[in-house]
């Protein structure tokens, strides 16, 4: 997998101009402002603002951006490798084709009883492994809720908008290496999704 394959590269050249162009806004809105109280600064010092601003910033800022991306897509590669997902038939899929202000990457994905399932590196809870299938929406209202979630939170597992949730540990999955009872934990996944009347997407 190449990190920063062509298609990313016009992504972060579009982020940039996106980037410039927010605080090009920003700073004229504050000059005009500025300039309807007598405040406004001098020609030398309007430059510099918009410069540093609309040029420096967002291209000095980028480089951190891309560093810490590559880190986190770099350990999503050695954890995939690690946990070699295609043995229970999960394949590459990319994903943010469509998402302006993220770049694209790759997760594993597979399909059971038309439910379809992405498995990627959380974002928000540390070396868990999130197993997301995403769903068709249905109402479900504050008590309902309410029970879901209860249920759920012991079994690791969140309710989104258009999606539900499982989370793994790394380091468990690792450890044991027993991909059978990883698919078998999957599969019953699913059946407790079918049995709270929420269809595939």
């Amino acid at each position: 997998m190449e990190i920063i394959h062509q298609t990313n590269r016009r992504k972060i050249f579009r982020i940039l101009i996106r980037s410039s162009l927010i605080i090009l806004s920003f700073i004229l809105t504050v000059f005009i402002v500025a300039y309807f109280k007598n405040l406004l600064p001098n020609v030398k010092t309007i430059v510099l603002i918009l410069f540093f601003g609309c040029i420096i910033f967002p291209a000095g800022l980028m480089p951190f951006s891309l560093i810490i991306w590559t880190m986190v897509q770099n350990k999503k590669k050695r954890v995939f490798e690690s946990l070699e997902l295609t043995k229970i038939g999960f394949v590459d899929k990319e994903i943010n084709q469509d998402r302006f202000w993220k770049l694209n990457e790759n997760i594993k994905t597979r399909k059971v009883d038309n439910y379809v399932i992405n498995a990627n590196l959380s974002e928000t809870h540390p070396n868990q492994l999130e197993i997301q299938i995403p769903l068709k929406w249905r109402h479900v209202d504050i008590n309902e809720f309410e029970v879901l979630e209860s249920e759920f939170k012991s079994q690791n597992i969140e309710l989104n908008i258009g999606s539900i949730v499982k989370l793994f540990s790394v380091k468990m999955l690792l450890t044991t290496n027993d991909y059978a009872k990883f698919n078998n934990d999957i599969l019953e996944f699913i059946c407790l999704t079918k049995q709270k009347g929420f269809d595939p997407e």
